[in-house]
């Protein structure tokens, strides 16, 4: 065969071996997005015992704020809904792995920005505050988070409070006492085991409305952050894609009403 002959077949060779490689590469890139149509059930993990959201402690949520608005926003891409109830740290252990495709409502931080991709904000009027006894000498209130030296200070272990919360934990080297449920702040309050807390005033009022907290827990007048809760899904989670089309039916909703009606219910 002479030599130029030789040529022109390899080169047709790498010519069809490129194009085969093209191929692939489309395929696989496409992949998540072809198994879009393929989803029925979307995965969730939520914390447990967390009112208004999750108001039961363990298992696959039967009520709530939170599987109310995933059932409405999640039925208009007929899709199904199903949310497990652990606690707040395997929770985000299950987002870092992939092992549940998302979490219902979540706020937004540095380090979980690693590992979630967020919707548009489902709800956008809640607040931090800080919790003490009613029966306390004087109003607890502060200005800065440098007021805080000296007081032993209850958090739910996993929980965002915000970065200048965050940094003012190190730079005041403030005494905080973790714990494992929202509960337990309320329960350790009452027993003189720590001095405040800080909580999500919606989540606080649920309790708050309890015989056994109610009129002896109060809060400081001044918020420590305006609080934006979204949908987040695990960036190893397949369902991710399903995002801008989220987005269109929270956009939907917020415009008809929808969304805020299901809000103010609880």
């Amino acid at each position: 065969m002479p030599l130029s002959s030789r040529y022109v077949g390899i080169g047709a060779l790498l010519k069809r071996l490129t194009l085969c490689i093209c191929f692939v590469y489309a395929v696989c890139g496409s992949r998540d997005v072809l198994a879009e149509d393929k989803f029925d059930t979307i995965y969730f993990a939520e914390e447990a015992n967390w009112p208004p959201y999750t108001p039961n402690a363990y298992g696959i949520a039967e009520e709530g704020l939170s599987l109310e608005l995933m059932e409405a926003i999640f039925s208009q891409l007929n899709l199904e809904v199903e949310v497990e109830l652990v606690p707040q740290r395997r929770m985000l252990q299950y987002m870092r792995l992939g092992t549940k495709d998302a979490v219902t409502v979540i706020t937004k931080s540095p380090e979980r920005l690693r590992y979630l991709e967020y919707t548009d904000p489902i709800i956008s009027t809640d607040r931090g505050l800080i919790y003490y006894l009613s029966d306390r000498k004087e109003p607890f209130e502060w200005r800065r988070y440098r007021d805080l030296q000296g007081l032993r200070i209850g958090a739910v272990s996993g929980h965002n409070y915000g970065v200048e919360f965050n940094q003012a934990v190190e730079e005041f080297d403030l005494d905080m006492v973790e714990v494992g449920r929202v509960v337990q702040n309320f329960d350790m309050l009452l027993a003189g085991r720590i001095d405040i807390f800080l909580a999500a005033e919606s989540t606080a009022n649920e309790f708050l409305s309890n015989t056994k907290y109610n009129g002896k827990i109060t809060s400081a007048k001044k918020p420590t952050r305006e609080i934006s809760f979204h949908i987040a899904f695990s960036k190893k989670s397949r369902a991710k894609v399903l995002i801008p089309r989220v987005n269109g039916v929270i956009q939907k909703m917020r415009a008809d009403g929808s969304l805020q009606a299901i809000v103010d219910k609880y």
